[in-house]
This record gives C-alpha cells, structure tokens and sequence, in this order.
C-alpha cells in the first residue's frame, strides 16, 4: 500500500484509536456485545447510550432537527512545492525540467466553529503540521533520487511526485468525517495511490473507530465481503477468503468516511485485491442497515445537506428514488485549432445520462452533492465550481431528480466564498470555504463597478430548480483594502436619508456594497455612509455625468 507521505499522520490514528480504551465512551461500547445481551437487550442498551450522548455532546441531536448541526465552517487551502533541475548552460533552458513536487491540503475550523470545538481545532493543527514536515521532507528525500534518474535515463524519466487532497463528507456536531485522496510516484511501472478517511468527535477531537459509530462489528466482515463480490468479483478476482481477511481487522483497522445517506469503506490497492482492480469501496446504507448504526447518526438537517464529490471517480448515491444511483464528475480533452494539447472540459455522468458542458473550459473543477429538504420531500443538485485563466470563477447547477441530467444554471463570475490568513504559513494563507450549509452559504461574484471587486452575500438553495436565492440586493464589497480618493469635488448621497452633500477632491472613499449595477456605498474617515450613483453607457461609467477616471485617481482594475 501507498504510505511514504501518510505514514505517520495514520500510526498517528492508529495509535490515539487503540488509546480509547479507557474512556467511558468505549467503556460502553465494549459492554454491547453479542455474548453479553439478545438483540432485544442491546438496541436498548444503544438507545440508552444515544441519550446519554446526545446530552453530553452539546444538544447534538437537537441541532440536527433544526439545521445547525450541518452550520460547521471549514476551510481548505493548497500547499505546493516543487525542485527542478540545473540548467546545462548556466542559464535558463529548455534542459530545465521539474524534477519532483509534491502538493497538499491544509483543512481548518472557521472562528465560530473554532471557538466551539477547541479540541477539533487543535487535532486539524496537528494534522496541518504533521503534513508539512511529511511533504517537505519528500522533496527533500526525492529531488536528488529524480536528478540521478533524470541524468540516467531522460528518455524514461517522469517527474517524482506526491499529491494529497481532501474531501468534507460530514462536518456537524456529532461527527467531523473527510476524504482524504492520495497518490504517489517515485520511478517504476506506476505510482500508488489510496483513499483515507479520517474520522473525528468535534466535542473531543478524538479519532473515532468504527466500533464508535456501529453497533455490530462482528458482523462487517460477512457484509461487506458480499458486497465487494456482488460488485468487483470477476474471472480474476473472486474474493473467495475475503471474509476471513476481514474477520482478523480491529475497529481502527477499517478504513471509512461518513455521510448523510451511509458509510463507506475502501480498500486500496493490494490490500484485498490486485493492483489493476483499482480502488474498491463499498457503501452500507443507513435505510438498508439500521440496524448496524447508532440512530444518532441517521438524523438529517431538517433542510439538507452537502457532501464533496470526487473528481473522475465513479460514486454511488442514493436520490430516494428507489434505486441506488451512480454519478460521476469528470474532465475530457477536446483538441482546438489553437491548442496543440486540447482544452478540459466539464462532463457529469448520472447513470446512462451523460451532459458534456462544451462552452466552458478550465484547470479545476469542485463539485458537490447537494440534498434541499422540505416537509414532504428531498430534491437533488449538482454543484460545480470552475476556475479557468485569471481564476475566473463559474459556478454550474445541474438537476439530478429525472432520469437525464439537466442544467439549471450557469452562474459566470460566481464562486465560493474564502478568507485570507495572515497568521497561517510562512506568508498568509489563503482558503477556500467549504460549501456545506444549503440553506446559508456565502458566493462571491466578480463585478466591474468603480474597478474590480467580489462581492458577497448570502444565499439559499430554491427547493424546485435547485439555483441560489440571494439573502439580500446588495453584495458586500470584500476586497477593498485602499481607499478611492477623489480628484474633483463629489457630490453623493448621505446615508441611511440619501440627503446630497458635496465633498472636496482628496476625499477618501472605503467601498463596502453595491448593486454591481447603479451604485457603490462607501464610508468616509469620519465613520459615516455615502451612496455613489453611477451610470453605465457604451463600456463607460460615469458619476454625476463625468467619467470615473476623472472622478477618481486610483480606481483598480483587474487586466
């Protein structure tokens, strides 16, 4: 199995799982066994055990009836480092290769969920660190291995690298459960590559082992080696002693996320099969196993829910429609006269539905499942976000609740939100908030008004096309970190009463909202609001009838 760059975040896990034995958590636990209880006795003994939980985990249970156990913030940022090779000639040339890289994700708590969960918090801090030295010391171990290599044999050389990303599936008061994806290459036939799932108690910060979250786990090895042979077993892979590998895992040695709908496990490459069969995972349904789960985590935000979604991975979903559906978020390559290597595009598959989306291209994609609830039904969405050159955002809606995809809606300039850290990393960090909240999440939107800005609001999701409902008319100017100063004398409208006043040239004007269309607020040094109106004629902005650039001396405008 692939480890060299996860090796001691997972003994990590491992360790701190094995170390529960203690508490009186797992005290609990160990006391519901088959031998020690009927079946009756112990449904009873968990539902005793969900009480006891549920008040002693902040009103977790009373949180998800009313959508606050789904409000978690989380944040994601990329990390990334890389070596390349000398140059022969002393100078840059086209000798000058990558040599090896390596790039990460860093994930983190928002300051509200900071102040909640401490201890969930510091345990995200430790991981951060310890992914640091881990990625770091890659390219420290690998650079001269890949320049020895390189030298050898060019002809044969591919550059050395190490990628890691993560995947939110779940992130509420009872359970903080992500993806984490990987895959390496250090010479040879192929790389390797894996899926983890690191699980955690937000109250505590604990790792949480199977054992935690499932009633009966004397009963996965049979389950699940069925599962994997209805689905994966061929002429070359039977699966026949399966069962009997499972039967010898502990608690900590599965490996497993969960989500609204059910947990799912995987098996990495060599570990029960072979390495062509690819990834195995396999997904225990929570309306097919009730039984085999502690019922506070079949609980559901009254309002819905989002899950992260890979990229180029087949996953399978339930969009309560009676069946078991598959979906599948991917990229292809379409040649264009002008590109000698083609251009990605966005393609979503549900089932035999595929939509290839032809008019916009870009270098990443983030997709995500989105379930909108109300008082008698659940309706399902797609999610996608696109970042093509300059970063330049859109944002995709696509219908999942008929048996072909539709697209509702194509948002240009529209992303999530994220924040700067000035105190994260060497110099500032920046991150992406993890969409997670279908009924309160923040977009940002490019906009062209007295330069360029994002502006925020808040949004829900529409219950029929799927497609945001802004909180609010106006956005929240995010980036304004300099003042506009005026060159002539300006008059504007005074705040809240939209009263006129005229302000001599030199004064200083912060941006704080806007319409993106007919006016920019501003506040002034003395702490008051003002409103700017502004008209648009032929690409031309105009304030008071004279052209912006003749209002203003340093407007800022993106090239």
């Amino acid at each position: 199995m692939k480890k060299n760059f996860l090796v001691v975040l997972i003994m990590i896990i491992f360790l701190t799982a094995c170390g529960k034995t203690n508490d009186e958590h797992s005290d609990r636990e160990e006391t519901i066994t088959g031998e020690q209880a009927s079946a009756e006795e112990d449904a009873q003994v968990d539902d005793k055990e969900d009480v006891e939980s549920e008040e002693t985990a902040e009103g977790a249970l009373s949180e998800a009836k009313n959508n606050k156990a789904n409000t978690m913030q989380v944040m994601i940022a990329d990390n990334y480092l890389d070596e390349w090779s000398q140059s022969e000639t002393g100078v840059w040339d086209e000798s000058v290769i990558r040599l090896c890289s390596a790039s990460w994700q860093s994930v983190a708590l928002g300051e509200e969920s900071k102040e909640k969960y401490p201890k969930l918090a510091e345990r995200l801090e430790e991981i951060n660190e310890e992914n640091n030295i881990i990625f770091h010391n890659f390219i420290e171990q690998n650079a001269s291995l890949a320049q020895e290599h390189y030298l050898d044999t060019p002809e044969y050389f591919y550059e050395y690298s190490s990628n890691s990303s993560y995947l939110v599936q779940r992130a509420d008061s009872l359970i903080f459960s992500i993806r984490e994806d990987g895959n390496e290459y250090t010479g040879g036939a192929h790389g390797m590559y894996g899926v983890w799932g690191l699980n955690y108690e937000p109250s505590s910060g604990k790792v949480l082992t199977i054992a935690d979250v499932c009633t009966k786990v004397e009963k996965l090895p049979a389950i699940l080696s069925e599962k994997v042979i209805e689905n994966y077993a061929d002429e070359y892979e039977t699966f026949e002693s399966l069962q009997s590998v499972l039967e010898e895992y502990k608690p900590e040695d599965y490996n497993w996320t969960m989500g609204y709908q059910g947990i799912t496990f995987y098996f990495s490459p060599y570990e029960i099969a072979s390495y062509a069969k690819g990834e195995i995972t396999v997904t225990l349904w929570f309306d097919e196993n009730p039984e085999l789960f502690r019922k506070r985590f079949l609980k559901k935000p009254d309002t819905g829910y989002v899950m992260d979604l890979p990229q180029n991975s087949e996953v399978e979903i339930d969009l309560n429609n009676g069946r078991k559906d598959k979906l599948m978020v991917s990229t292809y390559y379409k040649t264009q006269e002008d590109e000698e290597y083609g251009i990605q595009y966005l393609c979503v598959t549900l089932n035999d539905s595929v939509y290839y989306e032809e008019e916009y291209y870009g270098y990443d994609f983030y997709p995500c499942l989105v379930c909108v609830s109300g008082p008698e039904k659940e309706r399902y969405f797609l999610y996608v976000q696109g970042t093509a050159e300059n970063d330049y955002r859109s944002l995709f809606v696509y219908d999942l609740n008929g048996e072909e995809i539709k697209m509702n809606e194509r948002l240009s300039g529209v992303g999530f939100c994220g924040l700067w850290d000035e105190d994260a990393g060497e110099y500032g960090t920046y991150y992406r908030c993890v969409f997670g909240n279908p009924q309160e999440f923040k977009l940002g939107t490019r906009m062209e008004i007295l330069g360029t800005w994002t502006g925020e609001r808040t949004y829900s999701i529409d219950m029929e096309k799927g497609v945001p409902k802004p909180a609010t008319e106006y956005f929240a100017i995010s980036n304004s970190w300099s003042p506009a100063v005026s060159q002539i004398p300006l008059e504007v409208l005074m705040l809240p009463d939209e009263t006129k006043e005229e302000f001599p040239a030199g004064t200083e004007f912060y941006f704080i909202r806007t319409d993106g269309e007919s006016y920019v607020d501003a506040r002034l040094s003395d702490g008051r609001e003002c409103r700017i109106m502004v008209e648009f004629e032929d690409y031309v902005q105009t304030i008071n009838g004279v052209d912006q650039w003749e209002c203003f001396e340093n407007l800022l405008y993106a090239g």
